[in-house]
């Protein structure tokens, strides 16, 4: 049998047999690069997972751009214009001359390469850039809007439409002043669905012959069945119509800030249940278990140390990517109905059915696109973490 070199034998053959040191040293470097990947199997994966990601999220937002931009190009020039042009009497000039002043305040001018170019180059963080700002000072001597700059180091565009006030507000700014009110109702209703699904998931999985595991069961089923739209429809009814309470989340009332949160609550705790008691059931047949109660053990002892934890390493592994969903998907409709300023009612205060703000609706694709992406990696790190099964290193082969 050959013996196989080690890694000292194989260093000293190639610096033997290479006497360029600038090859040598970038051979030496791939060879100390291969070996590192191979002993870190688990980072490699990741890392892996990481560029196919960005590489896809990237394709995705990319075609998103050109659809909104085409939708941008078929809205016509009208569907930009302020209110007050119509009293003012603007020319057809003056409207077009308006169109390509917001088209360069979003850098959407130019060939559609260069634009798409502008659009990633200004959403990238740590990159100042100089961006022209919304103004309505004329100069004097031109009669034309003066040219204002500044620097920004993530730039999402200006507003288009006539839909948040008839001005050009900064998209960044907007988001930004929404994300918190999102985040807080997801980090509450996700808090709440774990902490009540899981154990009602178990309770299903133990008793699942039994009458109250069933109808533990069913109940979830019956409310994962329902659209979304209905449940949310026939809680914002009720407050409203039995109870007389207001609808508006910025009035002092309680029930307006309450109402939405136990919506969410409804549409996320049957999915914890049902995906609690699935894993559960499954961990819970495997052979280890029955090797365990084999050995002697107790049932609590199995239920703790085995089964409940390989359960929950499962079920936390989707916490981040439920976070996400809380913010960037059930908020939507909800804080429509409830006119909550976060994100989901900036997305639909910027939509009609004839008339779109593309900057809204192109920052939320991306944002969305992004947090949720890295909240499924995040995930993996998770299962690293809790499972002492998964390592990031693995022995050299």
């Amino acid at each position: 049998m050959t013996k196989t070199n080690s890694l000292q034998d194989i260093l000293a053959n190639l610096q033997k047999n290479t006497p360029n040191k600038l090859v040598y040293s970038s051979k030496l470097s791939s060879l100390h690069t291969k070996e590192f990947f191979t002993k870190h199997s688990t980072f490699s994966y990741s890392l892996k997972r990481i560029l196919i990601s960005l590489i896809c999220l990237f394709i995705g937002i990319t075609l998103i751009f050109l659809l909104v931009r085409y939708s941008l190009e078929k809205m016509g020039i009208n569907a930009f214009m302020p209110e007050a042009s119509d009293k003012a009497g603007w020319s057809d000039d003056q409207k077009n001359n308006y169109y390509h002043y917001l088209l360069r305040l979003n850098n959407l001018d130019g060939n559609i390469f260069t634009q798409i170019f502008h659009f990633w180059y200004n959403i990238i963080p740590f990159i100042p850039k100089r961006v022209l700002l919304p103004t309505t000072e004329i100069d004097i001597q031109t009669g034309k809007l003066l040219e204002i700059y500044t620097t920004k180091y993530v730039y999402f565009g200006v507003t288009m439409t006539n839909l948040l006030g008839g001005q050009q507000l900064d998209v960044a700014k907007l988001f930004n002043d929404a994300i918190p009110y999102s985040f807080v109702y997801g980090i509450i209703v996700i808090a709440f669905s774990y902490f009540v699904g899981i154990p009602l998931g178990i309770i299903a999985a133990i008793k699942s012959k039994k009458m109250l595991g069933k109808a533990v069961n069913s109940l979830s089923l019956f409310i994962y069945s329902i659209p979304s739209v209905i449940i949310i429809m026939i809680i914002f009814v009720i407050p409203v119509g039995f109870f007389h309470q207001s609808s508006l989340f910025a009035s002092d009332s309680f029930f307006p800030k309450f109402w939405p949160a136990l919506t969410m609550c409804i549409l996320f705790v049957p999915v914890n249940i049902i995906m609690t008691r699935k894993y559960f059931i499954e961990e819970k047949e495997k052979e280890y278990v029955v090797f365990a109660y084999s050995k002697g053990l107790t049932t609590s002892s199995i239920f703790f140390k085995h089964i409940f934890r390989n359960t929950c390493v499962v079920i936390l592994r989707t916490l981040p990517i439920d976070l996400g969903l809380a913010i960037f998907g059930f908020s939507v409709i909800t804080e429509t109905q409830w006119n909550i300023p976060g994100v989901g009612h900036l997305l639909s205060s910027s939509l009609t059915p004839s008339i779109i703000d593309p900057m809204i609706v192109l920052t939320y694709i991306t944002l969305s696109g992004v947090i949720v992406t890295f909240a499924s990696l995040f995930s993996d790190l998770i299962m690293i973490f809790l499972d002492p099964r998964i390592k990031l290193k693995g022995d050299a082969k």
